[in-house]
């Protein structure tokens, strides 16, 4: 027996995807494919990006720009 939490928590419903959700989720892949990587961004990869930025192989990087946009800034 499930005690406590919201419906739906778990995907247990049984309604289906809300259409909001279907709608999010195909505006998420169109912008995915309009980018030069073709994929959305994940938290991994900007924090490499961070984490170089933070480390000593980067002490000789000075007042630059380093956008982390899967290349929407050379459009």
């Amino acid at each position: 027996m499930r005690t406590g939490g919201r419906a739906g928590e778990h995907g247990q419903s049984g309604r289906g995807p809300h259409p909001a959700d279907e709608q999010l989720r195909y505006q998420a892949e169109q912008f995915a494919r309009a980018t030069p990587a073709r994929r959305p961004a994940r938290p991994e990869g900007v924090a490499d990006v961070i984490a170089f930025l933070a480390s000593p192989a980067a002490s000789f990087v000075f007042g630059a720009d380093l956008p982390v946009d899967g290349g929407m800034s050379v459009l």
